[in-house]
């Protein structure tokens, strides 16, 4: 998941630590290397875009209160940096510009 905002380094640290140690946030691109290793045939592979337009929406579906408790804890992010963040994209939201998203992959095959 990527939000829209001009704190591109603070968001990028957050994604990381909740791609890294959250979820694993790489298995979608592992997904066709995988079905590849065990021969399987008639590999479907289908891209769904995910996004949300509404900051209380948005930071609800990706747990972000919970991440940005962990992520201060791990000395990912400060509170003065996730405050100036929120500051910022509260401001976005009102103004009816906030955009994040988020990318679902499925894989499918067959055993031939």
């Amino acid at each position: 998941m990527s939000i829209g905002t001009v704190e591109v380094d603070i968001e990028r640290r957050l994604r990381r630590f909740r791609t890294d140690r959250l979820l694993n946030g790489y298995a979608g691109r592992q997904l066709f290397s995988l079905y590849r290793q065990q021969k399987l045939a008639d590999i479907a592979i289908e891209c769904f875009p995910i996004y949300v337009t509404d900051y209380v929406l948005g930071r609800y579906k990706a747990v972000m209160d919970e991440i940005e408790k962990e992520a201060i804890a791990a000395g990912v992010v400060t509170k003065e940096e996730l405050r100036k963040m929120h500051e910022k994209l509260w401001r976005a939201d009102k103004k009816g510009t906030f955009f994040g998203y988020a990318v679902a992959i499925t894989v499918a095959g067959r055993k031939p």
